[in-house]
């Protein structure tokens, strides 16, 4: 062994030593090294033993794993954002680059590492996440089958790929990219603060990589694909508010018109007055549902036969987009005073809202209750925070009515969140108690204030 080789063997044990027991927890990673471990490490790097590397690493690998469901595409979506619109040098979204030519050209690019395109820059489970959601949310609708080489997707192809086929692909060269010790042995040779982050990196996202796969070929196979393509999609939309009940615009409620709720062609009356104020007319072509309607009215019919109060309802806030929500209200089961509302919306690829006004949370300003009106006339966060409970379009929502009109409402829930917001109320303080608390400290601190002065 020359010289040279022994003196960088020994640089490389010393900053193993050295730089790993010191490193504290980064953003980059969550495991801490042992002084033990880390003269392990160094070994293994210099004996390129990825076992002894995979083994010290795994418990932290681990974790990621258990906390990889945890994260939700509410919790995740502004970084994917973010991230996006960098590549693409301008504002764009999840769905822009699953949707839209030029961003999805811009995403294919990344994704399949073209000479002078940028790479995604996250997080391992940030990463892996992102590539299962465009996987989902780009899944041609009926596909009940898995396999992921039906589309050529090869790195240096000029032509643009399938992004669903080009996401899977780079899912699958992910599961098998297991990373090497080079990287680990340069940053020891050049005293790196962060010699282990980018192996950490590549392996954790590896193994999530793999655990993603595994769960999209069980949601494929299992026939659920069509329905997680509509979860997923229904999370990601921001852009105009109706695909997730209201994005960031506030929706107004008023009662169908007579006119049309009394016309025995009434979803073509409904049609026609939200493709007048449209402006995406194709889409509305493409994905409205006659059934979505049918379903409401349906609740609302058979709740009349059997004695319930019943109207339709619509938003009035769809003249900058290309949907609306409509909401059949039903007098409540076990109280004259309140309501049972279900709302959704007649294009496809959206969730449906039910609302009890006997189980939203209070208004603390007022110490009311909040009215179905209230819970689905904001946001979309706010309006779960409410009490909107969404369900999605799988299964026989043919069977939906009978269910709505058959809940008796739950008084046990009920009444425990009235007993829950008598004891948070009587916690509270007055405002009189608060301000007489205030001046007797500001009274004992002029006296201390005084006595001090009296003392010099």
């Amino acid at each position: 062994m020359s010289p040279t080789s022994r003196n960088r063997e020994k640089k490389i044990r010393e900053s193993a030593e050295q730089l790993l027991t010191q490193v504290p927890v980064s953003d980059a990673h969550n495991f801490i090294v042992s002084r033990d471990q880390a003269c392990l490490i160094g070994e293994a790097v210099l004996t390129r033993n990825h076992k002894v590397l995979r083994d010290t690493l795994g418990g932290a690998v681990e974790q990621l794993e258990d906390d990889y469901d945890s994260f939700g595409i509410e919790d995740l979506k502004s970084e994917w954002n973010a991230e996006l619109t960098r590549i693409n040098g301008r504002e764009v979204s999840v769905l822009d680059c699953v949707d839209a030519p030029d961003a999805r050209s811009s995403l294919d690019d990344s994704l399949a590492q073209r000479d002078g395109a940028p790479k995604l820059e996250l997080k391992p489970i940030t990463h892996v996440k992102l590539l299962e959601t465009i996987i989902y949310a780009s899944a041609p609708e009926g596909l009940n089958t898995f396999n992921p080489k039906y589309a050529t997707t090869h790195r240096y192809r000029k032509g643009k790929s399938n992004i669903h086929a080009r996401a899977l692909n780079t899912l699958e060269r992910m599961c098998e990219q297991e990373p090497g010790v080079r990287q680990i042995r340069e940053k020891l040779l050049h005293s790196d603060e962060h010699p282990l982050d980018s192996y950490f990196a590549g392996l954790s996202k590896m193994r999530l990589a793999q655990k993603a796969y595994a769960d999209i070929i069980e949601t494929f196979q299992s026939g659920r694909a069509d329905a997680k393509r509509a979860e997923v999609r229904n999370l990601l939309d921001t852009s105009n508010g109706f695909n997730e009940l209201l994005g960031t615009h506030i929706l107004n409620w008023e009662m169908l018109p007579d006119e049309i709720l009394e016309s025995p062609d009434r979803n073509r009356k409904i049609k026609q007055l939200i493709s007048e104020r449209s402006n995406n007319r194709k889409k509305l072509q493409e994905t409205w549902s006659d059934e979505r309607i049918d379903v409401l009215f349906d609740t609302a019919h058979l709740a009349s036969s059997r004695g319930r109060t019943a109207s339709i309802y619509i938003s009035n806030t769809f003249d900058g987009g290309s949907g609306l929500y409509l909401a059949a209200v039903l007098s409540h089961p076990l109280d004259d005073e309140k309501f049972l509302a279900v709302a959704d919306n007649p294009l496809k690829d959206n969730a449906l809202y039910i609302v009890d006004e006997q189980l939203t949370e209070f208004d603390q300003q007022t110490g009311k209750q909040y009215r179905w009106r209230d819970v689905l006339g904001v946001h979309k966060r706010v309006a779960r925070a409410r009490g909107a409970r969404r369900r999605y379009h799988t299964g026989d929502w043919s069977e939906l009515p009978k269910a709505v009109c058959e809940y008796g409402g739950d008084y046990k829930l009920a009444e425990q969140k009235q007993k829950a917001h008598l004891a948070e109320s009587e916690k509270a303080v007055s405002p009189v108690s608060n301000y007489d608390g205030l001046l007797a400290a500001i009274q004992r601190a002029e006296a201390l204030s005084r006595r001090l002065n009296i003392d010099k």
